[in-house]
């Protein structure tokens, strides 16, 4: 081992450092990252993490424009389904695709091993797939003994470094959000086990779920080594055909997807209230009226009986 040396001016006049990277996802994850997709529980984390893998190993996409610039050979850690999950999620899916996308499961001998054997058996995979580019692993919980232990979690993901660089590979890492408030914006610091493994990550992409219903998901850009942070969020819908899959709808500001905070009555001001009266002369409903002016229902009706 040994300390390679540049000068300042060497990096910035040389013209290879100024080359497009190749993309992943679009501007959110590029070639030669360690990312993570990070979410709530249900929040459509391993639906994204399926459509990136499609797209680069047969190169589906549902989006405005292509998620990635060309094919990559992927190989899927799943460890969040079964077979007949998978089978039923994607039962249309050779009508537009080869079929040839690697899932990789760890068996029974795996789950009673340490992180060193996890991440052995990770490597046993990409030798016996060697032209592997792209490799996404679901989830992190599941590839630890305690799935909110942070020595481990900074144990595996340092590992998942080294074999990137090593293989030249793409890792996608989907992980868990902690606890939180729903109502404020997501933050790396709401990432399961932030102190730890964030640092190590090249690119984290959050899901958010959208106020506007069960099927809108929002997608939030939280760091990004490769290219300037998108300021807005990528609001996204899911659709059943010919697969499950996410389809992009526009460009958004986060907080218009996230959960309402309601009034009480005495936060409703007087042009607030002239408007309560006018929209009640007008035939809506008090739950219409709550619904249009982000106000609980409670507090429209107390206004209104007062």
């Amino acid at each position: 081992m040994y300390i390679e040396t540049k000068t300042l001016s060497r990096i910035v006049s040389n013209p290879d450092n100024y080359s497009e990277g190749e993309t992943i996802f679009g501007e959110y994850i590029c070639q030669g990252d360690l990312a993570l997709i990070v979410g709530d529980t249900n929040s459509g984390k391993t639906l994204l993490a399926c459509d990136i893998a499609l797209a680069n190993n047969d190169n589906l996409c549902y989006w405005e424009e292509p998620m990635t610039n060309r094919s990559r050979k992927t190989v899927y850690i799943d460890e969040e389904h079964n077979d007949s999950q998978i089978a039923r999620r994607y039962e249309k899916l050779l009508e537009c695709a080869s079929g040839d996308l690697i899932r990789g499961r760890f068996t029974g001998a795996e789950y009673g091993s340490s992180i060193e054997d996890r991440l052995l058996a990770i490597e046993n995979l990409l030798r016996s797939n060697n032209d592997t580019k792209l490799l996404i692993i679901d989830n992190l919980m599941c590839m630890l003994d305690n799935g909110k232990s942070a020595k481990q979690a900074q144990q595996f993901i340092q590992g998942l470094k080294l074999i990137k660089e090593k293989y030249n590979l793409t890792i996608i890492l989907v992980a868990h959000l902690a606890k939180r408030n729903s109502k404020n914006p997501i933050e790396v610091k709401d990432i399961l086990g932030s102190s730890v493994i964030a640092n190590y990550a090249d690119s984290i992409i959050a899901i958010g779920n959208s106020c506007e219903g069960d099927g809108i998901k929002y997608l939030k850009q939280l760091k990004s080594r490769s290219s300037i942070k998108i300021s807005e969020v990528a609001v996204m819908e899911i659709s059943e055909e010919p697969y499950l899959h996410f389809e992009f709808r526009e460009f958004d500001n986060e907080e218009n997807h996230l959960p309402k905070k309601k009034v009480s009555r005495s936060s409703i001001s007087p042009s607030m209230g002239d408007t309560v009266l006018r929209l009640k002369d007008e035939g809506l409903t008090i739950r219409g009226i709550a619904e249009q002016l982000g106000l609980s229902k409670s507090a429209v009706g107390r206004f209104l009986k007062n």
